[in-house]
């Protein structure tokens, strides 16, 4: 049996309203009665929901008014999935002379009540179920027929009312209890002696709400009385029903109620209790919200309130995620034996979130783990989580250091040892919450002495490691929260220090940190390389607004067939041994411009001042570009780049000296020959003459978990120059020449690899994939002293991860491309 009394205002239900789904396989719900509009609503059958059902509208035992709810209803056909052809209209136009009559003879003080003509169920009603007289006042008001004389009567304290001659109206007019009209709707009145509650209001100081407190003893005998037509009364209090259904004794053997439900944040979380059914399911848009959505519990209260075994009685917290309110849910034991449904409306977003979980912290685990996914929801858990009670000895953690960039994320690292049942969640009160299960983990021996006794083999990685993503902010909290359960506990906390915002300098930090070498690629996939990769981009977006200095030593030329871009770091001495050899050389005299790109600004002054005297000694113009900070060998590439002007731009570093003159035009042929390659390199040497590089290939390394780039013939005596020009899967970024054009479509040199490595060979992969070839030309040698800048990034395991870090980055963009270069022949000539 279903019932529910809004303390909402009888127009309209604002509030969140409940109906129930009847027995015989039917739900309906009156929306609303209003004094100009009539009783509106729906009835509903259930498994044939485009059937019409017929309904009669009753006082007692006495039919009023029957009609059909046989029309479409948007909301209602929202909710089931399906076309629903079941709303309820009553309108006062509606009363012909017999259901005038009808009104006549029932009881004023009588309650109204809508009843399924087919089963004799009462349908609920979302507002207060007005009375016989409420209805012959809003009949006299809106069915009084033109040209009628008008009869004035004083009632309420001298209010005057007009009501129409007609001799039914007149009838009805004298229905009216003039004590009992405010502003023109009918007040509350308590229920009788004769209308018994199958919902009691809580006892004081229950502490929960809409909890039944006795099932009436002659509830069973009134309803048979009754013959299931006079609703029975549900008091204010209980701003909600139950669906209970009882034996023929009247004792109650299975039930389903909704107490609250309510969206925040994107989840929706319904909460209310059951008894006497095996399991439940929840319905809504077409879906069943699965076990693993549903929290179960103990509810004694409610197995006191219907004379029940006090563990028979079960509550239900459920939440999963949703953007929008449902317009219904239905609940449903697994064997039909009850069920019951609610109706969402606008208003429930309105709940008290925090008195919610304040009166279930024991819940506090499930609503965690059920919104990982929400920052709001886990901010506001973890805000709320309490350190572990003494009784629980299951896990145990701690946080050595915590360290972040705010609004990026951050590193967390310590140890932590449990029984492997129970899950620990690193949670920030930015809402960040990550699984200790992704932590990345090593062993630590004094965990394992410390802890041996009482946990065993699960001491085994103690040690762990952990990123956390987000607007996280410095001196915040971060938590080790353990979930037993459905409750959570804090294990230890901490607070956020701040870490290097540099990408460069946060690296230098973090790569020190420890980590099993074959485990680096995950880590860097899981924590720190998101957070380095997105310092990259941050810098780099900063020092592209800052301002550049460009100062030419010697005429600067307004055209030029080629550019020259060399980056300079840590070292400058190069420049001279550079300058020894292109002086001489008339092609790069005449056709080339030189561009010195300072990428440090602590060799800054000394450039500036060699650079005068070199200009003075050898006559050869060139500029030095300086970017304000270190910005690394891709991005001062291009930064010299960008301040040329040649057609064809060449990428060289500041260790390699030419040889011989005319190693430009022999590489300027290449491209300008044959235009299928888009990248054309020269072969390097060691300045013992063996080969440092003769093109690059690509190797799986089982350590990295990635390609490296390599060398074939390194170290190896070169073998005889001869005018050939060959392809190869990839060239030195050291020394190679494209055409403008093509280097500014593919992207230029890429700016996110960290300080410098990998981006040649990014770069004649991109090549490749704009479907250009990839040259090598013989008979060009040049001596590369190879990484003299590179040696002074700091310690060599800092350089070691440095080069993972990249090929981590380089694999995830072209892993599939190298695989697919297994077959290419390396040694082809162009022809």
């Amino acid at each position: 049996m279903d019932q529910f009394i809004s303390s909402q205002s009888m127009q309209r239900s604002e509030a969140p309203t409940f109906f129930g789904n009847l027995k015989s396989g039917f739900a309906g719900l009156v929306d609303f009665a209003d004094p100009q509009q009539g009783i509106h609503g729906w009835i509903l059958r259930i498994d044939r929901p485009r059937e019409p059902v017929n309904w009669n509208l009753m006082a007692c035992n006495k039919i009023i008014l029957s009609g059909t709810a046989s029309i479409f209803r948007e909301d209602v056909s929202s909710a089931i999935g399906q076309e629903a052809l079941c709303t309820l209209q009553i309108s006062y136009k509606d009363f012909d002379e017999a259901a005038l009559s009808a009104v006549h003879s029932a009881d004023p003080s009588a309650r109204l009540s809508v009843v399924i003509a087919e089963s004799g169920e009462q349908i609920a009603w979302s507002v207060e179920r007005p009375t016989v007289s409420w209805l012959v006042l809003n009949l006299l008001a809106n069915q009084a027929p033109t040209g009628k004389p008008i009869v004035t009567t004083q009632v309420a304290g001298g209010d005057e009312f007009l009501l129409t001659g007609s001799n039914e109206t007149a009838h009805l007019a004298s229905k009216i209890e003039p004590a009992r009209l405010l502003d023109g709707m009918i007040s509350h009145r308590p229920p009788d002696a004769s209308e018994l509650s199958l919902v009691d209001p809580p006892s004081s100081g229950s502490g929960v709400e809409g909890v039944p407190a006795t099932l009436h003893e002659n509830t069973s005998k009134d309803l048979a009385d009754q013959n299931m037509c006079e609703e029975i009364a549900v008091p204010e209090q209980a701003e909600r029903h139950c669906s209970v259904k009882l034996a023929a004794d009247g004792k109650p053997v299975a039930g389903i109620a909704f107490d609250s439900a309510f969206i925040y944040h994107g989840a929706v979380c319904v909460e209310g209790w059951f008894f006497g059914v095996d399991a439940i399911e929840l319905h809504y848009a077409g879906e069943i919200a699965g076990l693993s959505e549903i929290a179960l519990f103990d509810r004694p209260d409610v197995a006191s309130g219907f004379a029940l075994d006090e563990r028979s009685a079960k509550g239900f917290v459920a939440i999963w995620k949703e953007s929008e309110a449902p317009s219904a849910i239905l609940g449903r034991a697994a064997d039909h034996a009850a069920d019951d449904v609610l109706l969402f409306s606008s208003q429930a977003a309105d709940k008290d979130i925090i008195a919610f979980l304040t009166q279930k912290p024991n819940l506090l685990g499930f609503v965690l783990r059920k919104n990982l996914w929400s920052r709001e929801w886990t901010k506001l858990i973890a805000s709320m989580v309490t350190s572990s009670p003494g009784y629980f000895k299951k896990a145990r953690a701690f946080i050595e250091q915590a360290k972040a960039v705010p609004n990026v994320g951050g590193l967390i690292v310590g140890w932590s040892v449990s029984e492997p049942t129970y899950q620990i969640l690193a949670v920030s009160d930015d809402g960040s919450v990550c699984s200790l299960a992704d932590a990345v983990r090593w062993t630590r021996n004094d965990i394992t002495e410390a802890f041996g006794a009482e946990f065993g083999a699960f001491t085994a990685d103690a040690g762990f490691l952990l990123a956390l993503h987000g607007n996280i902010t410095v001196d915040g909290t971060i938590k080790l929260v353990v979930i037993d359960g459905n409750a959570a506990f804090s294990l230890a906390n901490s607070t956020w220090c701040a870490a290097p915002s540099d990408p460069v300098s946060f690296a230098q930090w973090s790569f020190t940190l420890p980590t099993e070498a074959q485990d680096f690629h995950l880590r860097l996939t899981r924590h720190d390389g998101p957070i380095i990769a997105q310092l990259i981009r941050r810098k780099n977006a900063a020092v592209e607004a800052m301002r550049v200095e460009r100062l030419d030593f010697g005429p600067r030329p307004q055209t030029a067939l080629c550019s020259l871009s060399i980056p300079l770091y840590g070292r400058f001495d190069f420049m001279l041994h550079q300058m020894l050899e292109m002086a001489d050389d008339l092609f790069i005299r005449s056709e080339v411009e030189l561009i010195y790109v300072v990428d440090d600004p602590r060799i800054r002054e000394s450039v500036l001042n060699e650079s005068h005297a070199l200009y003075q000694r050898f006559g050869l113009p060139f500029s030095v570009v300086f970017g304000g900070v270190n910005r690394g060998f891709s991005a001062a590439t291009n930064l010299g780049v960008h301040h040329s002007c040649g057609r064809y731009v060449v990428l060289l570093n500041s260790d390699v000296i030419p040889v011989a003159s005319g190693w430009l035009e022999k590489m300027l042929s290449v491209l300008t020959t044959f235009p299928n390659v888009g990248a054309v390199g020269a072969r390097l040497l060691y300045p013992n003459g063996t080969i440092q590089h003769d093109g690059l290939d690509f190797e799986w390394e089982p350590t990295f978990n990635a390609h490296i780039n390599v060398h074939p013939g390194m170290g190896m005596p070169p073998p005889a120059s001869a005018p050939a020009i060959l392809t190869r899967k990839a060239v030195t970024g050291a020394c190679v020449m494209l055409d403008r054009s093509v280097y500014e479509a593919i992207g230029k040199l890429d700016e996110e690899f960290l300080i410098g490595d990998f981006e040649d060979s990014d770069l004649c992969l991109k090549v490749r994939q704009a479907g250009y070839q990839v040259a090598l030309v013989q008979d060009v040698s040049l001596v590369h002293l190879e990484r003299q800048s590179f040696r002074d990034i700091g310690a060599n395991i800092f350089r070691e991860r440095v080069v993972r870090y990249n090929a981590w980055r380089h694999e995830g963009r072209w892993s599939e491309e190298i695989k697919d270069l297994k077959s290419f022949g390396s040694q082809g000539l162009l022809s």
